[in-house]
């Protein structure tokens, strides 16, 4: 099943937007570094933790080597791309403008989304390995377009009922 990419933009003419404030990848360098500075703390601290210690590390620097790291978001001043994983030459552009309300959905299994809601009632959605930085992001260019925000204020503007009435 091939999915339509809305709002399509050559992926040639990305370089023409200038550099990104902001690129998600598919990379955890943060984690990795991570597991490869407490690989070297338990190679140094006893014979026992070494063993564990040379595993974490064959791993570490394999998936450092190993694992491709794809750009999937780019945010610009006036507009993000998006780079869908198995589409080579295009990719999605999406004006700040034209969005009308967006969501970053945490999964359990699948990971967490970004769902962006455009004019003429149109939905992209795209996976979000770092959903915390898309968040900060989106959160000062467009605080106010937060489908979750709205939510919380919206409940914050109803009269409490309780669940049992006094008789």
């Amino acid at each position: 099943m091939e999915f339509e990419l809305v709002n399509a933009f050559p992926l040639s003419s990305v370089e023409g937007l200038g550099v990104p404030k902001k690129e998600i990848t598919t990379k955890p360098y943060i984690a990795l570094a991570v597991c490869f500075v407490l690989s070297i703390i338990m190679l140094l601290i006893s014979p026992a933790m070494r063993i564990l210690g040379i595993i974490v590390l064959v791993i570490t620097i394999l998936a450092f080597v190993k694992i491709p790291n794809e750009k999937r978001i780019a945010f610009y001043d006036t507009c993000l791309v998006i780079f869908p994983p198995k589409q080579r030459e295009l990719c999605q552009k999406v004006d700040f403008d034209e969005i009308i309300e967006w969501v970053v959905r945490q999964g359990k299994v699948g990971g967490d989304q970004l769902i962006l809601r455009l004019e003429g009632d149109k939905y992209i959605q795209t996976e979000s390995f770092n959903s915390t930085r898309i968040v900060r992001f989106l959160n000062n260019v467009m605080p106010e377009r937060e489908a979750n925000r709205k939510q919380r204020n919206e409940m914050k503007n109803t009269p409490f009922q309780w669940l049992r009435k006094k008789k």
